[in-house]
């Protein structure tokens, strides 16, 4: 009896990765540098170069603990072996502070608080040093894994990338894409996140790869926003066929006898 061949339609010449390919990409990526950025934030926090805000930190709590006690919100108390409060701890240094569950007193206390111009100085350095720490820590977090790691492989391509089986080529001229291409690419995302962060914290960043998964599901070539912007195009690699073939070009000319 003879075998029916199973007819499978190949991919087109430089298709773009399938869905899954590109969110285990994206996954991999952000996820990579999400934990090098946390990590790395953490470890900012644990060298001199978070020694104002640390200072800026503790002068606030100096100041919020005395008003706190002025305005009757916070509570100096000590607490024998098995005894209990209604009271909420607030800080643990030469004695217990606690501070008041009540609405009035806390009414009191934020707004005497936020009367206090030093208060406010310190509360404003404290702040600029945790974004300068936070964006310093997230531009080399982004800048190794999106831009640093595609020039050092031939694919162009991310760990995420080069793990779903992509590469990134150049949209107009059909090759590896270039250098520069890169940079913007991770130019304009380390902007966006920048941004979202600035806005509101690192919660928001995880809605990136939300984002770029939606955009690149709604045009032809499957690309995200930064790769639009910057002519690049992900692609699965085993369909990459270039507009030029460089090894024929380059090679030598067989001799004639």
């Amino acid at each position: 009896m003879e075998e029916k061949e199973i007819n499978s339609a190949p991919k087109k010449e430089n298709a773009p990765l399938s869905f899954f390919q590109r969110l285990a990409y994206t996954i991999i990526d952000f996820g990579l540098i999400a934990m090098t950025f946390f990590g790395l934030y953490q470890l900012a926090l644990i060298t001199p170069i978070s020694s104002n805000l640390h200072k800026a930190e503790a002068e606030m709590v100096e100041i919020q603990i005395e008003i706190g006690t002025s305005t009757g919100y916070f509570v100096k108390t000590y607490l024998e072996p098995g005894q209990t409060t209604n009271y909420k701890k607030y800080e643990d240094e030469g004695g217990v502070y606690y501070y008041l569950p009540d609405d009035n007193f806390k009414k009191v206390y934020l707004e005497t608080l936020n009367d206090d111009v030093t208060y406010g100085d310190l509360k404003f350095n404290y702040t600029v040093n945790s974004f300068a720490i936070a964006l310093s820590t997230l531009f080399i977090a982004e800048s190794f894994f999106l831009f640093g790691v595609p020039l050092m492989n031939k694919r162009r391509g991310t760990l995420g990338i080069i793990f779903a089986g992509g590469q990134a080529i150049s949209k107009k001229y059909v090759s590896r894409a270039r250098w520069y291409q890169m940079l913007g690419r991770f130019g304009i995302i380390y902007v966006i996140s920048a941004g979202l962060y600035f806005a509101a914290g690192e919660t928001l960043l995880l809605i990136i790869p939300v984002i770029t998964l939606i955009i690149s599901s709604i045009n032809k070539d499957r690309r995200s926003l930064h790769d639009l912007i910057t002519g690049v195009k992900i692609i699965d690699r085993m369909t990459f066929v270039p507009l030029v073939d460089h090894d024929a070009v380059d090679a030598e000319p067989e001799k004639v006898e």
